[in-house]
């Protein structure tokens, strides 16, 4: 099992949702990855760990990042349900950065992403004059400063 402190909270993402008993409580599986130390390659390696949480007033969805916490024995529905949801900290498909409160998709901001679209499609576009000879571009250039020098 988990060599995690006693009564310490945890945060791991929602894997498993389920309802066990006769009453039907709703109970989910939380993955709390655990950095584990390996002495030969001298570096951390993060070890998933899954643990059942029970679900009472927090409505966890599939994909979720939650935090847990411990709960008491004689509130245990089973003995495997060792913890308790107490609230979702990033709902799944609603990453938003916290500070700047922009939307992100695959660690770069969407609004980022869009300007940089633009920016490709402008480059790469073929400008309409490409297909004229060099010799009427540049009488169409000549024309254009001498338009603007008017001005």
């Amino acid at each position: 099992m988990a060599s995690f402190r006693k009564g310490a909270l945890l945060m791991g993402t929602v894997v498993k949702i389920n309802r066990i008993g006769l009453k039907q409580i709703p109970c989910a599986q939380i993955r709390c990855r655990q950095n584990q130390f390996s002495e030969h390659l001298k570096m951390y390696f993060a070890k998933p760990n899954d643990l059942w949480a029970l679900d009472k007033d927090v409505n966890v969805k599939l994909g979720d990042t939650v935090l847990i916490g411990p709960i008491e024995h004689k509130d245990r529905p089973t003995t495997t349900v060792s913890h308790v949801v107490k609230r979702v900290v990033m709902p799944y498909g609603n990453t938003m950065d916290p500070i700047t409160k922009k939307r992100i998709y695959q660690s770069e901001f969407v609004e980022d992403q869009k300007i940089r679209r633009d920016l490709i499609n402008e480059a790469t576009e073929p400008y309409e004059q490409d297909s004229i000879g060099f010799e009427t571009r540049h009488l169409e250039t000549k024309e254009k400063v001498e338009r603007l020098k008017q001005q």
